[in-house]
């Protein structure tokens, strides 16, 4: 939940309510998420928000919706009198609005369920979808065509946000977009070099050794942070191949970590997306570190929408990948994040005195 939202005081008044203020609700709008919301007080006012992206196994939903849950009344303390529901997933191909409605529909009843267990009242719970929404708490059924998100006149509570000075939340979809890999002939270029640079790679540590050759990799990622505060915006194939291949190593990774002030946030930031973008599918568990290091930037820099999906896209190329994990319950805490800043000022102090 955002500062904007405690100053909106919002009351949803119906699922029509519900659907279009939820981009008023949230940071970052979902392309695939659950957004679970507490009802505060005998007025119903909005309170606390609490997002979670769906698993792609409808085995992992139980869990999902439980934890989001307890953070919920955890958050929310003893004025939460119940929970709203919206369940947002663009559709892929082939599949329709009401398709999805359909798929997503036994994880309404799982998030019912928990409530029950809370002894929460759901009182509504929506499918947003294709510009669309369902309410699965009426009559809901699967072949009914959905109610349109864009209507002539907003309501009230839409209104009021606007009036506050509220603007939508970014989706994640265009978010993502920023960071997406590149095509075509880029693409296969790009893999060729990543290719040669794993190989030379393995090479140079055989005959170098490790603290050399790891280095010359931090080298490289202060050279490309030096040029990319000087104004460029890419990097040819083979230098973006070595730098991904270095940075899976914790070392060189830290050395990005360290360019989190003010006046490099926004270098630092084109730089990782730029790597990111260079992950072609074969090797997309690479991405991990970059944008891990690109949600930290935007953490840094107050960009909380861009931090949350960079570091969900980089627990979705390695999940077991812990600076992510760290920085996106950071995130998800709202822990600050001074603490973190300072040990990456000391180390760079540190090194910077060992040199002279």
């Amino acid at each position: 939940m955002t500062a904007d939202h405690e100053r909106l005081r919002a009351v949803s008044e119906g699922p029509a309510d519900l659907a279009a203020l939820l981009p008023y609700l949230v940071e970052t709008y979902p392309s695939n998420g659950i957004v679970l919301i507490a009802v505060t007080g005998h007025s119903g006012r909005l309170g606390k928000v609490m997002t979670a992206p769906v698993p792609e196994d409808p085995g992992a939903w139980p869990a999902v919706a439980e934890c989001g849950l307890e953070d919920l009344v955890r958050a929310a303390g003893p004025e939460l009198t119940g929970v709203l529901a919206c369940l947002c997933r663009e559709p892929g191909e082939g599949e329709t609005g009401a398709t999805v409605t359909c798929f997503l529909a036994p994880l309404h009843t799982v998030i019912e369920d928990a409530c029950t267990h809370h002894d929460l009242p759901l009182f509504e719970s929506l499918c947003l979808s294709a510009g669309c929404w369902w309410s699965y708490t009426g009559s809901y059924s699967a072949a009914e065509e959905g109610t349109p998100l864009r209507g002539e006149d907003p309501p009230p509570a839409v209104a009021t946000a606007v009036y506050a000075g509220i603007a939508p939340a970014p989706r994640s979809e265009d978010i993502a977009a920023t960071f997406t890999p590149v095509t075509g002939e880029r693409a296969a270029e790009q893999r060729r070099a990543l290719d040669e640079a794993q190989r030379d790679l393995a090479t140079q540590l055989a005959a170098e050794g490790r603290e050399a050759v790891w280095e010359e990799i931090e080298h490289l990622v202060e050279n490309a942070l030096k040029d990319f505060q000087r104004g460029a915006e890419d990097l040819d194939a083979e230098v973006a191949a070595r730098l991904l291949i270095g940075l899976l190593n914790v070392e060189v990774r830290d050395r990005g970590f360290e360019h989190c002030e003010p006046g490099e946030l926004a270098a630092s930031q084109r730089l990782w997306r730029c790597l990111a973008r260079r992950c072609v599918p074969s090797y997309a568990s690479c991405a991990a570190p970059a944008l891990t290091l690109l949600g930290w930037t935007a953490l840094c820099a107050g960009d909380r929408s861009t931090a949350r999906v960079a570091l969900d896209h980089a627990l979705d190329a390695d999940a077991e990948y812990t600076m992510a994990q760290l920085l996106s319950c950071a995130l998800r805490n709202r822990l600050p994040l001074e603490p973190l800043r300072e040990v990456a000022r000391t180390e760079r102090a540190r090194r910077r005195a060992e040199r002279t």
